[in-house]
């Protein structure tokens, strides 16, 4: 163990056991100036631990139910997500992909930069449906499952990944 306490479920930035993570889900793990990091999707946040100091810290997200969840761009915790799943990290440790949303929520590919924790979203909205088309245009069927992007849609067919420069799902044939 790396970080958290089996069976003990919070929401607390720390070092070892002292740090709380709940219902972690998506994981990736880059080196990130000279440090193993591996960061993960939490309970409305998204967490970072370095390997060798032990230590979880919030890069963005509120992590905590009483706070209002959502899809807001923002910086660090400002920002909100509405179960975030998938989480993918670029070569260079620079930047975050996450996919967030749940149910009748938002279907969204958010990109977060690690410098600043800048929180924005590539693609999609709130509107249920298989768009492959650029930003906010682009509509997924069910929470997509981000793993590197390609993106899954587990309702629609066609696997597809999401141009970084201009946020376009792109169906792969």
């Amino acid at each position: 163990t790396i970080a958290g306490t089996k069976g003990a479920d919070g929401f607390v930035d720390g070092v070892l056991d002292t740090g709380k993570l709940n219902t972690p889900s998506g994981v990736a793990a880059a080196n990130v100036g000279g440090a193993l990091t591996v960061f993960v999707t939490s309970y409305h946040s998204v967490r970072q631990v370095v390997v060798d100091s032990t230590e979880l810290t919030t890069v963005a997200g509120a992590g905590s139910a009483a706070v209002d969840v959502g899809s807001v761009d923002a910086i660090g915790t400002a920002a909100r997500f509405s179960y975030p799943t998938g989480i993918a990290v670029t070569g260079d440790g620079a930047r975050l992909f996450v996919t967030d949303g749940e149910q009748n929520s938002a279907r969204r590919i958010r990109q977060i930069i690690l410098a600043t924790k800048a929180v924005s979203t590539l693609a999609g909205s709130t509107t249920i449906g298989a768009n492959d088309a650029i930003g906010a245009l682009a509509t997924f069927s069910t929470n997509v499952n981000n793993q590197n992007p390609p993106v899954v849609d587990s309702e629609v067919q066609p696997v597809s990944f999401v141009e970084v420069a201009t946020g376009r799902p792109v169906a792969i044939p």
